[in-house]
């Protein structure tokens, strides 16, 4: 009896060992299962922004005193086109980028905002510029406000620079009378780094 027990208790082993190994040979007889392609997704390109224009002027101002630039140098690209907000990117081939942006909410302050990315503006002691600088700052200012149809024009409240040509003028318009609404922030060398007006609701 005890015979004939293990005489089927290794039947039973070998009938499973040989089904264990005919599956594995199985697997490995199956191909290994290629992962699956990765789908790269087109670029968004977003409608061009209805006021346009009005960015790329604020970009030729900017880029024109910073590096004596002209707009079609570059690859204006839109970024951000949505409703009450509009942003475009400026670069070129040296690397340089620009960011301007729109915000227009209704019954708040138009907020037009120009920003130089390679531009570090900190810094700035009160020492007067001389005028020759601060005319170049009042182009600017004036050129700006026309771009974004600000009313004119734009008064300068104060102009500061520092020994290093880190600078800061502030300038009132479109009624504005205490307090600036249009302030420009210049890096080392005399390039605009920042550029920030805030239009009052009429």
């Amino acid at each position: 009896m005890l015979m004939r027990s293990q005489a089927v208790l290794a039947t039973a082993l070998t009938l499973m060992l040989a089904l264990g190994i005919a599956g594995c040979a199985q697997d490995a007889a199956e191909p290994a299962q290629s992962p699956k392609p990765t789908v790269e997704k087109p670029a968004v390109r977003l409608e061009p922004l209805h006021d346009q224009q009005r960015y790329l002027d604020i970009v030729a101002a900017g880029i024109g005193l910073s590096y004596s630039l002209e707009p079609d140098t570059g690859t204006a690209v839109v970024e951000a086109n949505v409703e009450y907000y509009g942003a475009l990117r400026w670069t070129d081939d040296a690397g340089r980028s620009i960011l301007v942006t729109h915000r227009y909410v209704a019954n708040e302050p138009e907020q037009w905002v120009y920003i130089d990315e390679g531009v570090t503006e900190t810094g700035v002691t009160e020492n007067v510029p001389k005028p020759e600088i601060r005319a170049q700052w009042q182009a600017l200012a004036d050129a700006i406000v026309a771009a974004t149809n600000a009313e004119p024009p734009a008064t300068e409240l104060y102009a500061w620079t520092s020994n290093s040509g880190v600078s800061t003028a502030s300038y009132t318009s479109g009624g504005v009378i205490d307090d600036g609404n249009l302030v420009l922030n210049f890096g080392a060398g005399g390039k605009l780094g920042r550029a920030s007006l805030a239009i009052p609701v009429p």
